[in-house]
């Protein structure tokens, strides 16, 4: 629980309501990942069968402490069900060289960006000065970001074949 407090405006209702911020921090786990579209049914026989003590957890609440008490077993218990639930699917390693980066990532979405601009200009019938340029900005573009993939590619291939050691494969 991060932040709570009731509110002071007015809801047409009988009483105040009350608001708070849960700050649930959540890693990813990086070993496997969870098929949620298996056992969907046991995920939920396993919640249901624990709402009995999320009510009576949630009508005993008097203190703030009780509110955190009762968001941390609510967190923990739906994460127990979760793991018993659903199946683990191991992430696969990657083998092999990665060359992909952010900066080739920048070139591709602004090459991207020209050609959609240049399309659309092309499509409405712009002033042929106007086509031409945007169409220049384009290829200009498309050329950079084959350089530099290429570029970027061959350099990836180099220091994975100088730092590969597995003689036998």
């Amino acid at each position: 629980m991060e932040q709570w407090g009731v509110l002071d405006r007015h809801m047409f209702s009988d009483h105040k309501y009350i608001y708070f911020k849960v700050d649930i921090t959540y890693r990813r786990a990086k070993d496997y990942f969870l098929k949620t579209s298996y056992n969907m049914d046991g995920f939920l026989r396993g919640f249901s069968r624990e709402m009995k003590t999320f009510e009576t957890l949630l009508e005993e609440i008097k203190t703030t402490d009780d509110i955190d008490n009762y968001y941390s077993t609510l967190i923990e218990t739906t994460k127990d069900i979760v793991l018993k639930s659903f199946r683990k699917k191991p992430r696969k390693r990657y083998r092999g060289f990665m060359f992909w980066n952010d900066d080739l990532r920048a070139l591709r979405n602004t090459t991207n960006k020209l050609y959609k601009i240049y399309k659309r200009l092309k499509d409405a019938n712009s002033p042929e000065t106007v086509v031409q340029a945007a169409g220049n900005n384009y290829r200009k573009s498309r050329t950079e970001y084959k350089r530099t993939l290429l570029s970027t590619k061959r350099t990836a291939w180099e220091n994975y074949c100088k730092t590969y050691r597995n003689t036998y494969g």
